[in-house]
């Protein structure tokens, strides 16, 4: 008689294990699919929907606390304590450097520094670079006949930029 409850408990306990594990997520995916929405992948598990990252510009995917680069920003997939992903800007990107914020640095022709703006990271040029040496903006300096002067470079932006 035991063995026989023993047998009872056991197929009961598989039958609720297959069910659950079988459950499927709202929009009809099954236990164990990936589905991109948004920014952001998931996974069906146990019919919830769980957070697993963030999609990068190109389309790949990325883990929760990863990094990723684009033209003009390094930025980390977060998990909020909320339970929502999001992206945040993490630093500055010029020329195919990752700069953080509070950095400076130069290309041999300017100096920069990233910055940090509410929410968002951006470069700003603080100055030229003159023989190795940093030359703040509208700094001049006298080179035999001529007064060199740093100055900003503007470049002008079409309508499909």
């Amino acid at each position: 008689m035991k063995f026989l409850s023993f047998l009872l408990v056991a197929a009961l306990a598989q039958t609720i294990f297959a069910e659950s594990s079988g459950k499927q997520c709202p929009g009809g995916y099954t236990d164990g699919a990936q589905m991109d929405i948004g920014r952001y992948w998931y996974e069906c598990r146990d019919g919830q929907v769980i957070p697993k990252g963030c999609l990068a510009e190109d389309g790949h995917r990325v883990d929760v606390d990863a990094t990723f680069d684009t033209a003009k920003y390094r930025m980390q997939c977060v998990l909020g304590s909320d339970g929502y992903l999001s992206v945040v800007y993490k630093a500055c990107m010029l020329q195919g450097g990752a700069h953080d914020v509070g950095s400076q640095w130069d290309d041999g022709v300017a100096y920069f520094t990233c910055i940090k703006e509410g929410d968002n990271v951006r470069v700003i040029t603080l100055g030229c670079v003159d023989q190795g040496k940093p030359m703040k903006m509208d700094e001049r300096v006298a080179k035999g006949d001529f007064i060199f002067q740093c100055k900003k470079r503007h470049q002008r932006h079409t309508e499909n930029e």
